[in-house]
């Protein structure tokens, strides 16, 4: 992949030493991402995205997703409290961060507070989504697995609503580099949101996640571009032609639903 990229390889743990160094506190906040939460990103990677998790049997699937959540909460909890991640975001951002800090110090805390935040969220998508694929194989998923299932929807769910409401208000905040933030996040936020309207179009959460996925459009506008390439420029509108697809797609299933042309919901998991 490398050769034909011409990108540099991405090395994984088993290729480089990623401990912590001993005095972590002189170049932690310098890192443009956390080291441990990459560890538990790669884990759920080559746990959940390899072929062999195609492999696994509903019960084997979910234990994986439960040992990787728990991993996932132990590192939030071991961030500092005025740093530390939370799943549901308002639509109105607050930082609590020290008074003492200068601007200039507090716009790099800011950051980095902003980017520990997506990066969490991110990986409580990549960990819960998978979960969708219980029920498929089995007509009658037992009640403990199915409860285990349905809270891995609301997990996803609603840390696809967050990052949707972090990037419509604060993606100028990366400048020109806000481009690749939301070609990054957004997609991958898309997509729980899109596969619960589609189950259940007519659902009680439905109106609001689809305004929330059609603020794409105002969030690609706010994208600085002043100085991007054209094609750069063109990637932003492939963005956002992607996710309104989406939801012309879910648009479309409410009114087979109304129409009665297709059952109300789809599935049992999420209700």
């Amino acid at each position: 992949m490398s050769l034909r990229t011409d990108k540099p390889p991405l090395l994984n743990s088993d290729h480089c030493d990623m401990s912590d160094a001993e005095d972590q506190t002189l170049w932690y906040h310098s890192l443009p991402r956390d080291t441990n939460l990459a560890r538990i990103k790669e884990n759920a990677s080559n746990i959940l995205c390899s072929p062999r998790a195609f492999k696994y049997t509903e019960g084997e699937l979910l234990a994986h997703v439960r040992q990787l959540d728990d991993e996932l909460e132990e590192w939030r909890l071991s961030i500092s409290a005025s740093y530390r991640p939370r799943l549901s975001i308002s639509s109105d951002l607050v930082f609590g961060l020290p008074a003492s800090l200068t601007e200039r110090d507090r716009m790099k805390e800011r950051t980095y507070f902003i980017n520990l935040q997506l990066d969490y969220l991110f990986t409580i998508i990549n960990i819960h989504t998978l979960v969708r694929k219980c029920g498929d194989f089995e007509e009658n998923l037992p009640d403990d697995l199915h409860s285990v299932v349905e809270s891995s929807a609301d997990l996803s769910i609603e840390a696809s609503r967050s990052i949707f409401r972090i990037l419509n208000q604060i993606v100028e905040l990366w400048e020109e580099d806000a481009l690749w933030i939301v070609s990054h996040y957004a997609p991958m936020a898309a997509m729980p949101l899109f596969m619960n309207i589609l189950i259940h179009p007519l659902g009680s959460s439905a109106d609001n996640d689809l305004h929330i996925l059609s603020s794409i459009s105002k969030i690609t506008r706010k994208i600085p571009s002043e100085r991007l390439p054209m094609e750069e420029i063109e990637h932003i509108q492939e963005i956002s032609e992607f996710v309104m697809e989406l939801v012309r797609l879910n648009h479309s299933a409410a009114w087979k639903v109304k129409r009665g042309e297709r059952e109300h919901d789809l599935d049992i998991i999420h209700t």
